[in-house]
């Protein structure tokens, strides 16, 4: 492949995408990249966000989202699909990692759950949401080992962890990490979404 590009513009926040949906729309369907040259790879960073939960999440699942982050980047993989011939969509769950090195405006999970914390202040985390949150890093090493590949089908492909936690137990889990009582987390019934 001559050029290589990875897809990981994105408008993530889901209050943000339903409360901006044209720009939700605009950011995650990546039309840019029709515009590619045929022969150059394209990974496409995409989430599990695209299934609804209702049956499970594996490849076998039809995608079925109920928001429109998870719409947006749905039509996202199918313009990507339809526009250009060598693409691979990398479809991550919940990432967890180092702080971005780039200030964003919504801080990750992990990031405001330590703010939570330090600030003594409650954070309110979901217990019927299910997630297989994935390492940044680990993603990063699949990209890496996909680049190193002489040729390439095109494909999507679910990236998680190994374990299925919900919001409250992956809070529980970082402020064991930290070394503190999650004794500020609150579990709301509904869904987070």
């Amino acid at each position: 492949y001559q050029r290589r590009v990875h897809g990981c513009l994105a408008v993530s926040d889901l209050g943000h995408c339903e409360r901006h949906p044209e720009q939700a729309h605009q950011v995650n369907i990546p039309a840019w990249m029709g515009s590619l040259p045929a022969n150059c790879l394209v990974i496409h960073i995409s989430t599990d966000i695209v299934y609804s939960g209702k049956h499970g999440g594996n490849l076998e699942t039809q995608a079925d989202p109920v928001c429109v982050y998870g719409l947006s980047k749905l039509l996202g993989e199918q313009y990507l699909q339809k526009n250009h011939p060598h693409h691979i969509t990398l479809r991550s769950a919940l990432i967890y990692g180092p702080p971005p090195f780039l200030s964003t405006p919504k801080a990750s999970f992990v990031q405001a759950t330590l703010k939570a914390l330090d600030t003594n202040s409650p954070i309110t985390c979901f217990t019927d949401e299910k997630r297989t949150p994935v390492y940044v890093m680990d993603i990063v090493q699949v990209v890496l080992a996909l680049l190193r590949r002489d040729t390439h089908t095109p494909a999507v492909y679910n990236l998680g962890g190994l374990e299925c936690v919900s919001r409250y137990e992956m809070a529980a889990l970082v402020c064991e990490a930290a070394g503190r009582a999650p004794h500020s987390a609150e579990r709301p019934t509904g869904s987070g979404g």
